[in-house]
């Protein structure tokens, strides 16, 4: 299934993020549900963890980080493209509570525009593969949220 719509979804939050201002991180294997031990990542591979890991969190309601309640869920077309339409506009809007304008923090802050949400299947894996820019980025990046540990947990 896939979202596609007619124009992007755009992030108006200020300042903005490059992506390689994203410091370094533990790596994190999203497929194994653990951390890489000895490695990192950095930049552009820090804020693709980032992304990930905030939609595969729940929100808390004492932690305002992750946006996993709105992962599209439906089997059909119409109601999978309302749900990614939400999933977009959080994404572009999304802060953390510690974010200021000195210290912007959260995916609105580098997520410059959405132009696809799609699920699809890849080495036998569920990916929700969302299609977007970045600031700091020259063209589009795909990044790949893998859902294993999500459908894992839910059985």
């Amino acid at each position: 299934m896939k979202w596609n719509p007619t124009n992007p979804i755009c992030s108006n939050i200020q300042p903005r993020l490059a992506v390689s201002d994203y410091k370094k991180d533990i790596k994190f294997d999203f497929l194994e549900g653990d951390l890489v031990l000895n490695e990192t990542v950095e930049g552009f591979e820090c804020f693709n963890q980032k992304f990930i890991k905030v939609l595969l969190t729940d929100e808390t309601p004492i932690i305002k980080y992750g946006l996993f309640e709105l992962l599209p869920t439906s089997k059909n077309q119409t109601e999978f493209e309302k749900e990614c339409g939400k999933l977009a506009y959080a994404i572009v809007s999304h802060q953390f509570s510690d974010s200021t304008f000195e210290n912007p923090n959260g995916l609105g802050h580098t997520v410059e525009k959405i132009y696809s949400i799609s699920k699809e299947v890849l080495n036998d894996i569920n990916y929700l593969i969302v299609e977007a820019s970045a600031t700091g980025l020259n063209e589009t990046s795909t990044i790949k949220v893998p859902l294993k540990l999500v459908e894992e947990h839910m059985q």
